[in-house]
């Protein structure tokens, strides 16, 4: 039901909402920027239609401080029965930015309707100085070979109506 949910969620919001899904063209999607441990970093799902590599473009990329940008993209590769790739996506904080930090080892995903919904942990960096845990939401469809992303509203620790049983 969750799944449902979510999935709902993606296609209502459509592109608008996405944080930045782009071709996998681009200096961040090289091959060069994926990172070990593989295990973690790189993740199948959908019988392996599927697969999520998490990209770290390097220190480069961050700036001179800390909370300066983020680094860190995910690519959407879907691939044909036959292991051929046929559409691939970049997802990213921002045009031409990437995530503060990604936890690769708690993504988790789940299947609706030919609908991939995967979660994963991130951090972006807002307004140059402030650091939010969020969770990204992607939508893969490997029949219509799309991909499309929403945040989840992030957690405000101090809400005083903060219900920790959901």
């Amino acid at each position: 039901m969750k799944a449902a949910l979510l999935l709902a969620v993606l296609l209502a919001a459509g592109p608008a909402a996405a944080q930045v899904v782009g071709d996998c063209d681009g200096p961040a999607a090289g091959a060069q920027h994926v990172y070990a441990p593989f295990e973690a970093t790189i993740r199948d799902f959908a019988g392996g239609a599927i697969r999520v590599t998490a990209l770290d473009e390097g220190p480069d990329a961050r700036g001179s401080g800390m909370m300066n940008r983020g680094a860190y993209h995910l690519m959407v590769t879907i691939r044909r029965e036959d292991g051929a790739v046929t559409d691939c996506a970049l997802v990213s904080a921002r045009e031409g930015e990437g995530f503060f930090g990604m936890r690769t080892g708690e993504i988790a995903a789940s299947e609706d309707a030919g609908i991939t919904v995967i979660n994963l942990p991130v951090d972006e960096v807002l307004g140059g100085d402030m650091l939010v845990a969020r969770t990204l939401y992607l939508g893969v469809d490997p029949g219509a070979g799309t991909v499309q992303a929403a945040y989840e509203a992030p957690v405000d620790p101090a809400a005083p109506d903060r219900d920790e049983t959901k």
